[in-house]
């Protein structure tokens, strides 16, 4: 190739990549991310530790995955770990939740957002293939402390008020030595 046809052809390759650059479109936050956003629970998304043991009893972390299009979720407590993700269903747009643990247990339920509160109400299915339903209240008290009421679900679905028990989830500070 001569280096007059050389340069045309670097010349027009570089204006094609300019081209493509300029209609790709912007980044955008993802779905996930525009609705803890929207409904001010940004800070949900940290380490938390059980408040009498500061997490020595039961840690939980919530970290964005994939282009924050999931958040990834790991609990830790003295009898077993639990991991999985949070995301939106594209079939019913609702925030789903699936997670696996160290009993060989799964859970799977679905989040909504209340006005003071995120619910996950979920069923839980053990190693034997037993079934519990349940709810687990999030409740922000302020930027470093959230209440956590875990219940009952009855079998229409709806939560059983008189079945609350509660603690309060402390915001972790990140380990200096990691």
């Amino acid at each position: 190739m001569k280096p007059s046809t050389r340069l045309h052809f670097l010349a027009a390759a570089t204006l094609a990549v300019a081209l493509l650059r300029s209609l790709a479109p912007a980044a955008v936050a993802s779905p996930l991310e525009d609705i803890l956003r929207e409904k001010n629970l940004e800070s949900f998304i940290a380490t938390w530790g059980d408040k009498a043991t500061n997490g020595g009893a039961v840690k939980v972390s919530y970290e964005w995955k994939l282009d924050r299009n999931a958040i990834a979720v790991k609990v830790e407590s003295n009898d077993r770990r639990v991991e999985g993700m949070i995301f939106i269903d594209p079939k019913t747009h609702g925030i789903s939740h699936l997670t696996v643990d160290t009993n060989g247990g799964t859970t799977a339920g679905v989040w909504t957002i209340e006005e003071d509160r995120v619910v996950l109400k979920f069923t839980y299915t053990d190693r034997n293939g037993e079934t519990k339903k349940g709810a687990i209240a999030h409740e922000k008290v302020d930027a470093d402390t959230m209440r956590v009421k875990m219940s009952k679900v009855g079998d229409s679905g709806e939560i059983e008020p008189n079945n609350q028990d509660g603690f309060e989830l402390v915001r972790l500070k990140a380990d200096p030595k990691k």
